[in-house]
């Protein structure tokens, strides 16, 4: 059966357990989906996970790629190379999907689950609310709808309030913008979302579908390290150039105050 979604899975350093229960996530998904798994430059036992849980799954397909370590924004763009769907999700490898996320998000852009006023199908992009925390959620942070490109586009210059894991793209948007800039080491999705702003409204989705998880070894923990910073302090000086963006990468502390729940 066709894949309706295909979700692209980058992996590199995250805990084999997350790696494995973001994969299980995927195949419980409510509709037909594909898997599009990315090692980048991990250690091999990424790929036995895969092998196992292809067998274990009865043959449940997934599709898989090694490359040596080019940051995330390149093991994106091999995943959407590998992908046959028309739409496309993001599941980094740290998060997990709700059972029904796809199925849910799919109905919405189709205008059948939305229950926000002013809906629109031809809306190519859209996004949803997520929780922080496993297994008991300590945030939540509901998606905002905006009544127009212009609106989005200028609330996101100011900052990346949208999580790309809760996003649904379909596929002619991210070929139109290049899929994800490998320039960028650590805003790759900030850099695709204010991309796809300029372009497109996004569809805000009142559903939880998104788990996100922490722990010590992700990305943005290692701002901490002044080589790190001075790489983030290049990206976002190419993003003020480019989309007049004057906020940084938004990472939660708490919820943004005024949104609706």
């Amino acid at each position: 059966m066709m894949p309706l979604c295909s979700i692209l899975l980058p992996t590199h350093s995250s805990p084999l357990a997350f790696f494995r229960a973001a994969l299980q996530s995927a195949r419980l998904q409510t509709v037909p989906v594909e898997v599009c798994v990315c090692n980048d430059g991990g250690v091999e036992e990424r790929g036995r996970i895969v092998e196992e849980m292809m067998r274990e799954e009865g043959g449940w397909p997934i599709k898989y790629t090694w490359q040596p370590n080019g940051g995330v924004a390149s093991a994106l763009n091999a995943c959407l190379e590998m992908a046959a769907a028309d739409w496309i999700a993001w599941l980094p490898a740290d998060d997990l999907y709700t059972a029904d996320h796809v199925e849910v998000m799919l109905k919405a852009i189709d205008a059948d689950l939305c229950e926000i006023s002013g809906r629109n199908p031809d809306l190519p992009i859209a996004y949803c609310s997520y929780e922080e925390g496993v297994p008991i959620p300590q945030a939540r942070w509901p998606a905002a709808q905006f009544p127009s490109r212009e609106a989005l586009f200028a609330a996101l210059q100011q900052g990346c309030f949208i999580n790309a894991a809760t996003m649904v793209w379909h596929r002619s948007v991210l070929e139109a913008v290049g899929g994800w800039n490998v320039r960028i080491y650590h805003a790759q999705d900030y850099a695709n979302i204010l991309a796809c702003a300029e372009r497109h409204n996004f569809l805000a989705v009142h559903h939880y579908g998104v788990r996100r998880r922490l722990h010590p070894g992700q990305m943005v923990r290692t701002l901490n390290r002044p080589e790190e910073r001075a790489l983030k302090a290049v990206d976002m000086a190419w993003l003020k150039d480019r989309y007049g963006a004057a906020g940084g990468v938004w990472v939660p502390e708490e919820p943004k105050p005024g949104l609706p729940s």
